[in-house]
């Protein structure tokens, strides 16, 4: 089956400059087995180091419900958050310094797919 993405994100820059992407893609899914896979290639996180908005883009729509959940080094969760639309932004500021790990819920399927610092 083959799927052709379209994506455009858009965020504000310093000095109110806004920054948008945009770009196209033609995807053959029939070669992911795992849906986690295509779920880790179709959801963009960031920025690594963090103050106080981690921001978290889909550029996929998966047609189930998606959430992040942030984890400490210990692996407690220290927060959850449902994304809406095509971004979401998540204010991480109430949050200790740190090294957290995000992990991406859809449906039955979890993946953590990286850490960010907090600072």
């Amino acid at each position: 089956m083959f799927c052709f993405l379209l994506a455009v994100i858009g965020f504000s820059g310093q000095a109110g400059e806004t920054l948008v992407s945009f770009g196209t893609r033609l995807v053959d899914t029939s070669e992911k087995t795992d849906s986690s896979d295509i779920m880790e290639d179709y959801i963009v996180i960031w920025p690594a180091q963090v103050h106080n908005t981690l921001n978290v883009s889909l550029t996929y729509s998966f047609g189930e419900s998606i959430s992040v959940e942030l984890y400490n080094v210990i692996g407690i969760r220290v927060l959850k958050a449902a994304l809406e639309g095509p971004r979401t932004s998540i204010d991480v500021s109430r949050l200790d310094r740190g090294v957290y790990f995000v992990t991406v819920i859809m449906g039955d399927i979890r993946r953590t797919t990286r850490r960010v610092i907090v600072y």
